[in-house]
């Protein structure tokens, strides 16, 4: 084993447990009242998938070989690694370390990966902080620790030099898009949904926000919010609702049509009122139509009562009184 792997063995030791050593004596050192370990805290995650992530790295970090950074797990990989050296299996040897190394390196990369492809995960609630990173530098030394000494250089062929290049600028494209912003989500406020005005956002008629405070859920609609639609940008919800609208428009505001009905965005048709007045007319029909046909009920069923005579109890009743009550 040379002085170098040595030097990063113990390097990656050290910064593993470092954070946890120097936690334990801010708590010895620190009066009671005021112990780091008394303190809680609390973060909003706008990127629900990094919560997910965060979860499961903090129940792994539970288990005993990722405990104190993953001290322990260095410790088993150093062992094994070592041993292999002794019997002449170096490539066995490699093989322990960077597995060891990748179970701790896998919780941080698909973290960052869920940073590159959703833009919401790069807020500053949910951005990457200086610990996500501190956590790459001990399986990385690992790593640095087993490389082999290096070989003479070899040129690759032209084919490949060109899969290399193709995979790189497709990863560094994908990562690119997937890094563009959603669109902006309205909050309750920005959209002025209690009807009292005071609402910020700019170049949207009082239909439009009238729609997306519907499908959010907002103002008079508290839990009436179409959930699917929830963490939609603006700009795609009114761009599918007056896509819908238009649909609605060319059966003449019936919204149970079979075209209209059947849309891949027909989950939009409850809030669909607030934005397009050929379905607010229509809707406005039917409720007319509704109504009169209650009242002629009511009123059949009052001509048929009528046509009765009064109902009076042969029994002759004790006390008889009219008076006017409250109902």
């Amino acid at each position: 084993m040379s002085r170098r792997s040595s030097a990063l063995w113990a390097s990656a030791l050290l910064l593993a447990v470092l954070p946890s050593v120097l936690f334990r004596i801010d708590a010895l050192l620190s009066e009671p009242e005021y112990a780091p370990g008394l303190y809680g805290f609390v973060t909003v995650y706008a990127c629900r998938i990094d919560l997910y992530v965060r979860f499961w790295d903090s129940a792994l970090r539970d288990l005993p070989p990722f405990s104190y950074g993953g001290a322990p797990m260095i410790v088993l990989a150093f062992a094994g690694w070592y041993a292999s050296l002794r019997k002449g299996h170096d490539r066995l040897g490699r093989i322990v370390a960077r597995s060891a190394a990748t179970a701790l390196l896998l919780p941080s990369l698909l973290q960052f990966l869920m940073y590159a492809l959703d833009a919401r995960c790069m807020d500053p609630w949910s951005a990457v902080g200086f610990m996500d990173l501190y956590v790459l530098a001990p399986p990385i030394l690992v790593l640095l620790a087993v490389r082999p000494h290096r070989r003479a250089f070899a040129r690759r062929g032209r084919l490949v030099r060109t899969g290399e290049a193709v995979l790189t600028v497709t990863a560094i494209l994908l990562v690119a898009v997937g890094s563009v912003p959603p669109g902006k989500v309205s909050a309750d406020s920005e959209l002025g949904c209690a009807g009292f005005g005071g609402g910020t956002v700019e170049g949207l008629r009082k239909e439009e926000k009238d729609f997306l405070c519907r499908v959010r859920g907002y103002g008079f609609f508290p839990g009436e919010g179409i959930e699917e639609w929830n963490e939609t940008s603006d700009r795609i919800v009114l761009a599918q609702g007056h896509h819908l609208c238009g649909l609605a428009d060319r059966h003449g505001g019936d919204i149970g049509a079979p075209a209209v009905r059947d849309a891949p965005h027909a989950s939009l048709l409850p809030a669909l009122a607030s934005l397009c007045p050929s379905v607010a007319s229509q809707e406005a029909a039917e409720e007319k139509q509704r109504q009169g046909e209650e009242a002629a009920y009511i009123a059949g069923k009052e001509r048929a009562c009528a046509r009765h005579r009064t109902h009076r109890p042969r029994i002759k009743p004790v006390r008889q009184r009219r008076a006017t009550m409250f109902t």
